[in-house]
C-alpha cells in the first residue's frame, strides 16, 4: 500500500568515517546536550539513556581567529541516522573552517521524541540553539512561543531561489518560523525505454502514453489519491485549506480540479492508494508513474538509470499539474541568546550554500536551493520536478483532511457523486473535527 512516511537513506562511505575519526573531529558530546566539550560533535546516536563513544572529547582544530569574525556555541539536536552523521560532520567541519570561534554541542534525539524534548528544554532555556525536523514541526512549535522568527534575515537571493513549496511550509501567521534546507514529494517519474520524451503539457502526457500503451506495456497509470493528487488543485487556481486551517476547495475551482482528476482515465487506468501503479513500473512495463520521491532508489534498483527520469510537472491550461511538497527545516530556539542566534543564523545560511546542499546528498536528502547542480542527473531532475511542487500544508490540521478527502474522491469517482456534492460532503466532515478538537468553553 502506498506510503507518504518513506525516508531515503543512502550510506556513507566507511573511509570518511574512518578519515574523520582519525583527524579528531568526531568527538562525543553530553547528553544533556549543553554541557559538552566545545567544538564537538557526537559519532553516533546519544541520549541520556544511551552512552556515547569511550573516546575523550577532543577539540576542533582553532586557527588563531579574527578579532571580529562570528562567535559563540551552537547547540544543534537532530534525528539524523548514524550513515548520515558523517555528513553532518562534515558540514560543520566546512562551517568552522570559515568560523574558528564558533564551537557545536550536537545531540541525537530519535525522531519521535525530539519534538517533546526541544518544547520542554525550550520553555527553559536557550538550549538547543537549532533543530532539524520537518515541516510538521513548525507550527505547533511557533503556536507555543518556541521558535525565533527569522524575517528579514534572508538575503533577496536565498530567498528567489530556495524552493518556493518549501518556503510555503515555514512561512506562518505572518512570520518565518525556520528555513527549508531539504525537500521531498510527489514526482511525476517515466521510464525512458516506453517513453523516451518528456510532455510538456498534459495533452502531451495523452498522446505519448495512449500511443505507448500496447499489449503488456501501458503508457500511464496516474494516481488520485488525496496525498498524491491535491497539489494539482493548484493547476485549477483552487486550494485546499484556508491560513486558520478550514477548506477552501469547496469552490469551483476545486471541482475543477476534480474534472482535471477526472481526465487522468484518457491516458489509460488510474490508481487510488495501491501499488499496482508502483510494481507495473519495476517491472518495466509502465511508462508514466506519479509516486513519492523517496522511492528514487527502489526505483533506480528496478530500472537503472539510463531508463529512470524525473519529469517537470505538465502544464494544464494556464496552470501546472503539481505534487505535493514537504520540507525538512532548521528551527532555531526563540531564547536563544543574541550570540548564539547570530551564529545560528550564519551556520543556517551555510547549509543553504551550493556546497553545502549539493553535500547533502550524500545523506540522502534532495536539497532545497532550486539552483544547485549535483553529479547526479536524477538528482539534479528531482529538484527541478520538486521546484514546481505544491506546499503541502504544515499545519496539524492537515491530518485531518486526509480520510475527508479521499472519501470525497472515492464517491466521486466510483459512485458517480456530482462533484460539488462530493466536495461539500469532505467540507462538512472536516468542519467536525475541526470543531471536536477544538477545547470547549469550560476549559477555557
Amino acid at each position: 500500500m502506498k506510503s507518504a512516511n518513506i525516508t531515503p537513506r543512502r550510506s556513507i562511505t566507511a573511509l570518511l568515517v574512518l578519515i574523520l575519526i582519525l583527524s579528531g573531529v568526531l568527538t562525543a558530546c553530553s547528553p544533556g546536550g549543553g554541557s559538552g566539550t566545545p567544538g564537538t560533535v557526537t559519532t553516533a546516536p546519544t541520549t541520556a539513556d544511551t552512552p556515547g563513544p569511550t573516546e575523550s572529547p577532543t577539540a576542533s582544530p582553532s586557527p588563531t581567529p579574527e578579532p571580529d569574525g562570528t562567535t559563540g556555541t551552537i547547540t544543534l539536536w537532530h534525528s539524523w541516522d548514524e550513515g548520515q552523521v558523517p555528513v553532518l560532520v562534515e558540514i560543520i567541519r566546512l562551517f568552522q573552517d570559515e568560523n574558528p570561534r564558533v564551537h557545536f554541542d550536537v545531540l541525537y534525539i530519535p525522531i519521535d521524541d525530539l519534538p517533546a524534548r526541544f518544547e520542554e528544554s525550550a520553555r527553559e532555556s536557550g538550549v538547543p540553539t537549532l533543530i532539524l525536523g520537518p515541516g510538521a514541526w513548525g507550527p505547533p512549535l511557533a503556536d507555543a512561543g518556541l521558535l525565533k522568527d527569522l524575517s528579514g534575515l534572508p538575503s533577496p537571493e536565498l530567498v528567489t531561489t530556495v524552493n518556493q513549496a518549501a518556503l510555503g511550509s515555514v512561512q506562518y501567521r505572518g512570520g518565518l518560523i525556520g528555513f527549508p534546507y531539504a525537500v521531498n514529494g510527489v514526482v511525476l517519474y517515466r521510464n525512458r525505454s516506453i517513453i523516451p520524451e518528456p510532455p510538456e503539457t498534459f495533452d502531451d502526457l495523452v498522446r505519448l502514453a495512449t500511443s505507448a500503451t500496447q499489449g503488456e506495456r501501458v503508457g500511464a497509470m496516474l494516481e488520485r489519491s488525496f496525498f498524491f493528487s491535491g497539489g494539482h488543485l493548484s493547476a485549477t487556481g483552487g486550494q485546499v485549506m484556508n491560513e486558520d486551517g478550514t477548506p477552501a476547495f469547496n469552490t469551483p475551482e476545486g471541482a475543477a480540479w476534480l474534472e482535471l482528476l477526472s481526465a487522468f482515465e484518457l491516458a489509460g487506468p488510474t490508481d487510488f492508494l495501491s501499488d499496482q501503479d508502483l510494481e507495473l513500473f519495476k517491472e518495466g512495463n509502465l511508462g508514466f508513474l506519479i509516486e513519492g520521491s523517496w522511492r528514487q532508489e527502489e526505483l533506480l534498483e528496478a530500472l537503472s538509470s539510463d531508463r529512470l527520469a524525473v519529469d517537470p510537472w505538465p502544464l494544464y491550461g494556464r496552470g501546472q499539474l503539481a505534487g505535493f511538497v514537504r520540507s525538512e527545516n532548521i528551527y532555531m530556539n526563540a531564547r536563544a541568546d543574541d550570540e548564539s542566534a547570530a551564529a545560528g543564523w550564519r551556520f543556517i545560511e551555510h547549509f543553504l550554500s551550493p556546497e553545502v546542499q549539493e553535500l547533502l546528498t550524500e545523506a540522502g536528502r534532495i536539497p532545497a536551493l532550486t539552483s544547485v547542480e549535483t553529479s547526479d542527473p536524477l538528482m539534479n531532475q528531482m529538484v527541478a520536478a520538486l521546484a514546481g511542487g505544491a506546499t503541502y500544508p504544515p499545519y496539524p490540521a492537515m491530518d485531518l483532511y486526509i480520510s475527508p478527502m479521499d472519501f470525497a474522491l472515492r464517491s466521486y469517482f466510483q459512485e458517480g457523486a456530482a462533484a460539488e456534492d462530493a466536495l461539500q460532503a469532505a467540507e462538512e466532515r472536516i468542519l467536525e473535527a475541526l470543531a471536536e478538537q477544538m477545547p470547549s468553553e469550560d476549559e477555557g
